[in-house]
């Protein structure tokens, strides 16, 4: 979700001479009010407050935004007049609009209504409880060109009506779609839980979390009518079918083409066929590569049919894991595994009992997948490169599922020196492998000639009880956080150049290692004492390999 303020400030950001900013309440008492006196170009820009309205954007090209994010700026359609959308635009012709920072919520005729060259861009806002008889309680877009990104859609479904596309999302016909970054949550819908496409649609769906969406087929996405998308680094968590297709479902019609399915991870998805993927139709030209597909006990993972053509989807360099008593693959689709790539393994994620599908160092996933995969983006969700030697072998090749392992990971902030530069952590002398005797930790953009710590520790959670991060404030360094148990404290001093300096951390030969994880973080320290902390590192979590 946005940030607060980040609406207001990107609008203002980007008004050009002649624009005008009418604010709501202090010069129009509605959003509706608003919309009416303004002019192509403008921005309505909304202050905290609950609004009990529905807006008609009347053909207008608009940025509506609130001053202060979707926590406090809420617009509420049961009681806002006329029916229909919350937000709903209809054109015939090209008039785009942005809704960026509003909870959008309680409407009986949906969330959001783009039609008819009603180009939309949606961004920071939270889109939950609407409904829509035939789908699209969030959102509904047909024939515009869309980017829906880092917005939380939940909650939303089609009412007590019945055959509807998509609880979340509803996509029909025409101009590319780009959903990318959010999370969808709880939506239903008797074909498409979470995001239902029909009539050759044009998208691509990348960076999401579908978790606990329910439908009849797609628990969280449904394709039909020669829809095309491209379903990239998603993580599919929970969702549910009560026919087929826990995770997705597809049907393609003739001469169709059908999804390209990649780099994508099914977690606990569930359906009496096809407990993360279901298929049919002409769908020969399909391609699922890179993909983590898993099962609950008894299910099968994937099932495709044969009403189309008779052959089966190109899939390549899978993990198709079922659970126990249950079955790889289902329907017209063979036994894959140990061809094309496919393997069939636990794919030891670091921590699936607390929902972290990141995978350990262990997972065969590592090093596992076919680089030259459609669509593969150059990193992954965390921002990892998405090609790296996760296994120290020397060979950089791709992963399977949505993460890319990296031994190396930065987190929490850090607080800079005076002068306003954030010092760095990195490293040196190679890959993080048990018996690489040159590995180390580097630390720089620091002043020249300055005391340094490195601190080592093997946890990022606590440190002698005391719950990480731990704030410093108190201690009279501001704005700095201890990231790290500090079970190791080795000191230095940063050279003239570029401050910067290094800390040898050689790996024993020690194949018990193998695993583990350490945390550091770097303290730079004043003149002479260690102790008076003039700015700290992020965090940097290294596996070893």
């Amino acid at each position: 979700m946005a940030a607060r303020l980040a609406p207001a400030l990107l609008v203002l950001a980007g008004r050009s001479a002649g624009q005008s900013v009418l604010h709501v309440p202090a010069d129009y008492p509605t959003i509706q009010a608003a919309v009416a006196a303004a002019a192509n170009g403008d921005t309505v820009l909304v202050a905290p407050g609950i609004y009990y309205e529905k807006v008609n954007l009347l053909t207008k090209q608009l940025t509506i935004a609130s001053e202060e994010g979707p926590e406090v700026t809420i617009v509420d359609g049961s009681l806002g007049p006329p029916p229909g959308a919350i937000f709903e635009q209809l054109c015939g012709f090209p008039c785009p609009f942005t809704i960026s920072g509003f909870t959008i919520r309680n409407s009986g005729g949906g969330g959001i209504k783009a039609e008819l060259q009603a180009d939309v861009t949606i961004t920071g806002c939270v889109i939950e409880n609407n409904v829509s008889c035939g789908g699209a309680g969030g959102i509904r877009i047909t024939t515009s060109a869309a980017l829906v990104a880092g917005n939380v859609i939940q909650g939303n479904s089609e009412g007590l009506c019945s055959a509807g596309f998509g609880g979340g999302i509803s996509l029909g016909t025409g101009s590319p779609v780009q959903i990318l970054d959010n999370l969808f949550a709880l939506n239903a819908c008797t074909n498409g839980g979470a995001i239902g496409m029909n009539s050759g649609v044009i998208a691509l769906v990348q960076g999401n979390r579908f978790v606990g969406n329910s439908a009849g087929n797609g628990g969280a996405i449904c394709l039909a009518n020669n829809s095309n998308p491209s379903i990239v680094q998603n993580i599919f968590e929970g969702n549910s079918a009560s026919a087929a297709g826990g995770g997705m479902f597809w049907g393609i019609a003739f001469s169709g083409i059908g999804p390209k399915v990649v780099n994508n991870t099914f977690v606990g998805n569930s359906a009496p066929q096809g407990a993360a993927l279901w298929g049919d139709g002409w769908d020969a030209g399909a391609q699922v590569i890179n993909n983590i597909l898993t099962a609950p006990a008894g299910q099968t993972v994937v099932h495709f049919t044969a009403s189309g053509d008779p052959a089966i989807p190109v899939f390549k360099n899978n993990d198709v894991f079922p659970g126990l008593l249950g079955f790889a693959y289902g329907g017209v689709t063979p036994n894959l595994t140990g061809i094309n790539g496919n393997i069939s393994a636990d794919p030891l994620f670091r921590d699936p009992v607390n929902g972290d599908w990141h995978l350990s160092a262990a997972s065969p996933c590592v090093d596992a997948g076919f680089a030259a995969a459609p669509a593969l983006p150059p990193i992954d969700a965390d921002g990892d490169p998405r090609v790296t030697d996760g296994d120290g072998d020397g060979a950089a090749v791709v992963d399977i599922g949505w993460d890319e392992f990296s031994p190396f990971r930065a987190f929490g902030s850090g607080c800079p020196v005076p002068g306003g530069v954030l010092p760095l952590l990195g490293t040196v002398g190679g890959s993080p492998v048990v018996g690489n005797g040159a590995f180390g930790i580097a630390l720089s953009d620091a002043p020249a000639a300055t005391p340094v710590a490195l601190i080592v520790g093997a946890s990022a959670d606590t440190w002698a009880g005391i719950p990480l991060p731990l704030g410093l404030a108190l201690f009279g360094f501001p704005g700095c956080s201890l990231l790290v148990a500090a079970d190791i404290v080795a000191i230095g001093t940063t050279g003239g150049a570029g401050g910067a300096t290094s800390f040898p951390t050689p790996l024993p030969p020690d194949p018990a290692l193998s695993g583990l994880r350490l945390f550091f973080q770097g303290l730079v320290g004043g003149p002479g004492s260690i102790p008076v902390v003039l700015g700290m590192t992020a965090g940097l979590e290294v596996t070893v390999l």
